[in-house]
């Protein structure tokens, strides 16, 4: 038996665009023997977002002498999705998943010398229609992980995109907004904007470069060998106004 499709389900609700941000992120460890940082991973569809490492502290009672270990950031994290709001005011779920990642401590190696890869804690659950609202809103979230010996809490601020039209089904699963994502797509910006650059400029340097050539040949004797080194000058004046290379506009995936 076939399987409706995604226009079938959301038939007679309405698609909303949605802005989720996560921010004042902290992180229990005290059930979990760990040391390095972490980072944190959101994850909806097909794509990412992730933290950059924050640092796990380790700090001793005073009282009892017991270990705790926690880690937090200042970094926000955001996601963009559409929501499919009912006739009765209520939201679809939309699950994302909330990963913890250990990175090792700086200069760590494994085996054959090699660099020590991060691991993954664990993973959880976060369903972002239990906090869609047509209003403003922010709450308190806490996630569980590893049974409880782990958990992370953080404030999920929720906005609707009133002014920008929801694509609807098309774009489920793939909203996430990534940093990297973003960060290339500025860069590609800004490749495109230098090579436009450098066409309007290319005639202009040709056009100078002839009117010296002929005015070079206007002259005799001395002043040809004068000409010559005026035109040396603005070949290196040429080079040195070249726009630079685009080599480091790499960004990730």
């Amino acid at each position: 038996m076939p399987l409706p499709s995604r226009k079938k389900l959301h038939l007679g609700k309405t698609p909303m665009k949605f802005y989720f941000r996560a921010q004042d992120i902290s992180v229990n460890l005290d059930g979990i023997d760990v040391e390095g940082s972490l980072v944190l991973v959101w994850k909806r569809g097909t794509r990412r977002t992730a933290s950059e490492p924050f640092p796990i502290v380790e700090e001793l009672s005073a009282v009892d002498g017991s270990l705790s270990r926690t880690a937090a950031t200042t970094q926000d994290m955001a996601q963009i999705c559409t929501m499919f709001k009912s006739s009765k005011g209520a939201f679809e779920p939309k699950l994302s998943k909330v990963s913890l990642v250990v990175e090792p401590p700086a200069g760590g190696a494994g085996r054959g010398g090699k660099a020590e890869q991060g691991k993954k804690l664990g993973s959880t659950t976060l369903d972002l229609g239990a906090y869609a609202s047509v209003d403003m809103t922010s709450h308190p979230v806490e996630l569980s992980f590893l049974d409880g010996k782990a958990s992370v809490t953080m404030t999920l601020a929720s906005h609707w995109l009133k002014n920008l039209a929801a694509g609807g089904p098309s774009d489920d699963g793939s909203s996430v907004a990534s940093f990297c994502t973003d960060a290339d797509s500025d860069a590609g910006s800004e490749a495109s904007e230098r090579s436009e650059l450098e066409e309007r400029s290319a005639p202009a340097r040709s056009n100078s470069i002839k009117s010296a050539v002929r005015a070079a040949g206007a002259f005799g004797g001395m002043r040809r060998s004068r000409a010559n080194t005026s035109a040396a000058a603005a070949s290196g004046l040429e080079e040195r106004s070249a726009p630079p290379g685009c080599s480091g506009l790499g960004g990730g995936g």
